[in-house]
């Protein structure tokens, strides 16, 4: 998804309820030390789930690896706009 308009549509759809969901699945089955671990995230697109998991376990660290430059771009930038970072 090289193209900036494709990334920025991806980047707008709603994926709210599958990623909570996933967020809310980790958080019921992992052990708590593995709730504090480093992760890494290939196929980030925006980051989109990447934020709603350090939402929901501050102790992670995640590392965000996407194959599309433009949905790294997005994620960049929705990264220097967060207040938590």
């Amino acid at each position: 998804m090289d193209d900036s308009e494709q990334a920025l549509a991806y980047d707008a759809a709603d994926f709210s309820g599958s990623h909570n969901r996933r967020v809310d699945v980790f958080r019921e089955l992992a052990p708590p030390a593995a709730q504090k671990g480093r992760f890494l995230d290939l196929g980030s697109g925006s980051g989109d789930l990447d934020f709603r998991l350090l939402a929901a376990l501050p102790g992670c660290t995640i590392t965000a690896v996407d194959g599309s430059q433009a949905m790294v771009r997005l994620g960049v930038q929705a990264v220097q706009r967060s207040p938590q970072f």
